[in-house]
């Protein structure tokens, strides 16, 4: 009985070998792909223990050029593509770093919105912006 020696690996089969380097082309790496599924499967989770009646609560901060920032909040269907599509939409008109989570909708939420710009010039020092 011939026996491989312990260093070597086995060969994948075409298809394996197909599948590997297409997935190697989107993602970069297997180690990046596989993140990137842990994470999906991390969102559908949250969006399970988010949903009341049907719905969840999604929460939006940004801020814009200017630096005014805010929160707000919509309730959307609890469906993975209605979500995703929402954070899509915010995502292609913002002016600047924008945040997303998931929060049921009967939690408390108060929405808050801040002029940085305005208030560093009231307290005195326009030219710095905390």
């Amino acid at each position: 009985m011939n026996r491989l020696p312990r260093f070597t690996k086995p060969v994948p089969d075409g298809a394996a070998l197909a599948l590997r380097q297409a997935v190697e082309c989107v993602y970069g790496d297997l180690a990046k792909a596989q993140r990137a599924r842990e994470a999906r499967a991390h969102w559908l989770w949250k969006i399970q223990q988010c949903t009341e009646n049907g719905k969840v609560a999604l929460i939006t901060w940004s801020r814009d050029c200017d630096m005014c920032e805010g929160t707000s909040r919509r309730i959307v269907a609890a469906k993975a593509h209605i979500i995703d599509l929402s954070i899509e939409a915010d995502l292609e008109g913002a002016e600047g770093p924008t945040n997303h989570w998931l929060q049921k909708p009967s939690d408390p939420f108060e929405s808050e919105f801040r002029d940085r710009a305005m208030e560093a010039h009231e307290d005195g020092h326009r030219h710095i912006i905390y």
